[in-house]
């Protein structure tokens, strides 16, 4: 089941450019906010029956109603000019991962008990904080 979720950013916010010295940038940062989503099955579930294995994974982008995350309802804008008036817009977002394991077979389960970072440099790397 898709993750669909509006982002709607309520204020106006104005650059002015001719505040930039050489070699300096200036700033803005907003916050918006996401409704957040009703429950639902939105996890990828992975079956591997040679194992007995069922494997789940979820990355979730907005707030599931299971889930008391406020800070994944928060995107986050910020906009620059650089020196030489080139236009910068960064967003930023917290996501959720969850990777979840079990074995019939033998009862075992597995998980993150602790956060998974994921590089946008490196989209095929998770990091798991210890």
């Amino acid at each position: 089941m898709p993750q669909k979720d509006n982002v709607n950013f309520e204020s106006t916010k104005t650059l002015y450019t001719e505040n930039i010295k050489v070699n300096d940038t200036e700033t803005i940062y907003v916050t918006a906010y996401t409704n957040g989503l009703s429950s639902g099955n939105y996890q990828s579930e992975y079956t591997i029956s040679w194992r007995n294995w069922d494997i789940n994974f979820l990355l979730q982008i907005t707030k599931l109603s299971d889930n008391d995350n406020n800070k994944i309802t928060e995107t986050y804008l910020q906009a620059y000019y650089t020196n030489d008036m080139k236009l910068k817009i960064r967003f930023s977002k917290v996501l959720l991962a969850k990777l979840l394991g079990y074995c019939l077979t033998n009862n075992t389960s597995l998980g993150n008990d602790k956060d998974i970072t994921i590089d946008v440099n490196a989209l095929g790397v998770f990091k798991y904080d210890k």
